[in-house]
């Protein structure tokens, strides 16, 4: 029974160590999404390793993103980089980093919540309309106000180098989701099938579905606002 209970925690402790040391950022969870010019646009997941910040593995696999859509990378730059976790370590430790290494670039947070009305589709007709009227007095996650500032900060006109801006949640694939949808239907037009049908052509796992509700919600929302006709705001993938 002893050595049984000795194996098992051994066992434990490899996974423990396992998890401690795995690679982070991830490559295949960051994605070059738009381009201004020269400056750059990613999303991606927990730029963090061991308790650091991981600024040379981001930079690498900035480099090689950019590069597999024939673009030139440049090697000087200012990094923004934009977190959409609220209370979090990573946060600590991104905000600690920029602290002490302010010529690299800075760091914001934009925490987000998804919390809102479960799935639009559950509701009727005119009781979509009526919620997605009043969004911006219920919203917590504002997805067209994130999509502005992603968007200003991209514009960003540095006269001496390009700007990256890279916003992130941690796993790179659920809370990232609500301003990448924001983005990509307020600044980039796409509409709501396209954004769901990307993680799809990017062969990655779709969000779970209450981060999908929040564009939904917003879809709807901007849809109205805008007179959008057929922006198929109540399409889901589920996993």
């Amino acid at each position: 029974m002893l050595k049984n209970t000795s194996i098992i925690f051994v066992i434990f402790s490899l996974l423990l160590l396992v998890q401690f040391t795995q690679q982070v950022p991830q490559e295949d969870r960051i994605f070059l999404v738009d381009q201004l010019g020269q400056n750059l646009l990613f999303r991606g997941n927990d730029p963090t390793k061991n308790g650091k910040f991981d600024y040379e593995g981001l930079v690498e696999i900035f480099k090689t993103k950019t590069q597999e859509q024939g673009l030139e990378f440049y090697k000087e730059f200012k990094l923004t980089v934009i977190s959409v976790l609220q209370d979090s370590q990573i946060n600590v430790i991104e905000y600690d980093y920029f602290n002490n290494n302010s010529e690299l670039g800075y760091y914001l947070n934009y925490p987000l919540t998804a919390e809102y009305f479960g799935y639009p589709g559950d509701y009727s007709k005119t009781q979509q309309q009526i919620i997605a009227q009043s969004y911006k007095s219920w919203t917590v996650d504002n997805l067209g106000q994130i999509a502005v500032m992603i968007r200003q900060q991209l514009e960003y006109e540095n006269k001496e180098v390009p700007t990256i801006v890279y916003y992130h949640c941690a796993s790179g694939i659920n809370l990232v989701h609500e301003p990448f949808g924001g983005y990509q239907m307020v600044i980039k037009g796409w509409t709501n099938k396209q954004i769901v049908d990307w993680y799809t052509e990017q062969n990655i796992p779709f969000p779970a579905q209450v981060y999908q509700n929040a564009v939904n919600w917003f879809c709807l929302y901007y849809s109205q606002e805008n007179d959008i006709q057929d922006n198929d705001c109540l399409y889901q993938k589920l996993n």
